[in-house]
């Protein structure tokens, strides 16, 4: 989602774009202030109320959004950009992290933390866009790559390694 996307007018005022007409093509179209499934748009446990979906209906193919800026001044654009995840109910209780970034392009890579209750991860650390370092609490250490995620095909490859005391203890890859 473009988490409450705006424009910003030469005068200083902001128009939303969820306010504007626009031409959505291979977007997955979701109701105004809600994600897919009906719930509440939020980002980073922070809500969205006027948010604009951006999530291609084919993965494999480039979405697009069209706005007719003709006559606006428009000078600037500011959105929140995020997946809402769970959908739908959002009742239970998520931890989170904001990243702030500037430039063109941008790279997100996530670990989810797979218990409520006790944390098994002791750090996540990026050695560069497509490679992470998951220490975990009891000391093995788990190398995270992906190759291949602008490919033309959409096939990311992916493998991860686990070791102890610099010790391989094992190895999975998603491709030969």
């Amino acid at each position: 989602f473009w988490g409450d996307a705006r424009l910003i007018l030469k005068d200083g005022s902001e128009v939303f774009i969820s306010s504007l007409p626009a031409t959505y093509e291979n977007i997955l179209k979701s109701e105004k202030g809600e994600d897919y499934y009906g719930g509440p748009i939020k980002i980073q446990g922070t809500l969205m109320a006027d948010s604009a979906p951006a999530q291609p209906k084919d993965s494999k193919k480039a979405g697009s959004i069209t706005i007719d800026l003709s006559g606006m001044e428009v000078v600037g654009f500011k959105a929140t950009v995020g997946g809402d995840y769970p959908l739908g109910d959002e009742t239970q209780r998520r931890k989170t992290l904001a990243v702030r970034s500037a430039g063109t392009e941008a790279r997100y890579l996530s670990v989810v933390e797979p218990y409520e209750t006790e944390s098994v991860i002791q750090s996540v650390s990026a050695k560069s866009a497509n490679e992470l370092v998951v220490e975990l609490v009891d000391g093995r250490v788990q190398e995270i790559t992906i190759a291949e995620l602008d490919s033309e095909t959409g096939e990311a490859k992916v493998s991860v390694r686990e070791l102890r005391n610099g010790k391989l203890l094992r190895e999975e890859r998603s491709f030969e």
